[in-house]
């Protein structure tokens, strides 16, 4: 009832206000004219993306939003915000020593979700979901991060939907000329008809691969049905999540477990080797170029890349054909497409003990809330004004791929230096394993789940 009343305050309040001021007025500011009196208070927020807390009035229009979106909440709720800069990679220690000092570090911690799990396994961070201040429920807060957050039922993680956490997350770009040319179904066809799956993507991949130059084998030198950036890491466990199926997650008492082990899941890293087997992937080792997959496709000689969404600018720079970007496949069991969320997405967490958490809450909750429109002025700017996204369907699973497609993982948080190595080899290792060595799934599974097993319960399910 509590937070009903205070979601309804704010929302009358928010709409009786007046339009944004210039910084100069806020002397002027009668006090009856705040949305809340936060009487100065200074907010805090430690993290290493300075392009979301110190946007430069000019730059462009999005830029321009966001100055306005921060001076909005500073002149009616009476605060100031404040960024510091906190590398994702040294956060736990560095905040760790403050904390033991006896000092107030910051309130919120905006990090990778790779780097939050040792604060959240440490008892750092504060449950979200006990502030009524905050309504993570409402449009402007990423659902997905909301569950990959969750963890036997308090929310320690969000992040607002203008980080644009669906730029890292899976696409499929394909190329249209040459699907015209071997006359074969567009995939956005198969897509908007529910009916593009694995089974198509192997059907249009195998109708692509070409021996271009006659020598017998397929290298870089031929024509691929699908170049996938780092074909055995990120991607292949990113294609097993795009099933709806997840690594680990909680079972009915709130425990963290591993969930490779059951028949669906072998089933479907079978489906995956069957992929692999059949030879439409161009099997590159990385070396130095992290540009041979891209390149790839660009030059013509892919049917289909597979990487993060935010690669078509790359994309449209560098190709001189017709494309589209659709998401990951599903497979038979499942009724929607999903897209993994990417280990290095933006997310916030609240400081535990923090004196000022309540005043923290209201400031996050503003600007979760007036930033929503700024996705719009953002994906318009860069990319239907410069022209590099190239049909409706496409820009709609860009901007709708966090609402409708994104599935939490929470083995992404298995960032602590001492557990993260032996998780990989009991998940992504095992998988790669799998594919590439033709090894039966549920041998692997067997031998490593123990292990994987044991360290989801001394990282997680020691917690409070």
């Amino acid at each position: 009832m509590k937070k009903a009343l205070f979601s309804c305050l704010v929302a009358l309040l928010s709409f009786m206000a007046c339009t944004p001021r210039d910084s100069t007025s806020r002397s002027a500011t009668a006090r009856q004219d705040y949305i809340i009196d936060l009487e100065g208070y200074e907010f805090v927020v430690a993290g290493y993306e300075r392009a979301w807390w110190l946007p430069v009035q000019g730059n462009s229009d999005h830029e321009d939003a966001m100055v306005a979106r921060i001076r909005y909440v500073e002149e009616r709720y009476n605060c100031t915000i404040r960024f510091e800069i906190l590398s994702p990679f040294d956060a736990y220690e560095q905040t760790l020593i403050k904390i033991m000092s006896g000092d107030k570090p910051f309130d919120v911690l905006q990090s990778t979700v790779w780097s939050m799990g040792p604060f959240i396994a440490n008892n750092l961070l504060e449950p979200l979901n006990r502030f009524p201040e905050l309504n993570l429920d409402e449009p402007y807060w990423e659902p997905a991060i909301n569950e990959l957050g969750t963890f036997r039922g308090e929310q320690y993680l969000c992040a607002p939907v203008s980080f644009h956490t669906f730029l890292g997350t899976q696409a499929f770009f394909y190329n249209r000329d040459m699907i015209q040319e071997l006359g074969l179904q567009d995939p956005q066809e198969l897509y908007l008809a529910g009916e593009w799956t694995i089974n198509r993507l192997l059907e249009l991949a195998l109708a692509a691969n070409r021996d271009m130059d006659g020598n017998g084998v397929m290298d870089v030198n031929d024509r691929f049905g699908i170049s996938a950036a780092d074909p055995f890491g990120d991607y292949l466990a990113a294609q097993f999540l795009a099933s709806g199926l997840t690594f680990i997650g909680e079972d009915t008492d709130g425990r963290m477990q591993l969930l490779l082990g059951s028949e669906q899941a072998f089933n479907v890293v079978r489906d995956l080797r069957r992929l692999f087997t059949a030879g439409v992937y161009l099997l590159q080792s990385r070396n130095d170029n992290q540009f041979i997959w891209p390149n790839q496709f660009t030059d013509g000689k892919a049917l289909f890349f597979v990487d993060g969404a935010d690669q078509y600018s790359y994309i449209a720079a560098n190709c001189d054909f017709d494309f589209g970007i659709l998401p990951p496949p599903k497979w038979d069991f499942s009724e929607k497409h999903y897209a993994a969320i990417n280990h290095n997405a933006h997310v916030l967490g609240m400081l535990i003990n923090n004196p000022d958490r309540e005043k923290a809450a209201i400031v996050l909750e503003a600007l979760a809330r007036q930033s929503e429109r700024e996705v719009d002025i953002n994906l318009n700017e860069q990319y239907l004004v410069k022209g590099l996204i190239p049909d409706p369907i496409s820009y709609q699973y860009i901007r709708d791929i966090s609402q409708k497609y994104m599935t939490a993982d929470k083995a992404a948080i298995m960032g602590n230096p001492a557990y993260y190595h032996d998780f990989v080899v009991g998940t992504r290792v095992m998988l790669a394993d799998a594919v590439r060595f033709d090894t039966e799934i549920s041998t692997l599974f067997e031998q490593s789940s123990a292990r994987t097993q044991s360290l989801i319960n001394d990282f997680w399910n020691t917690r409070r």
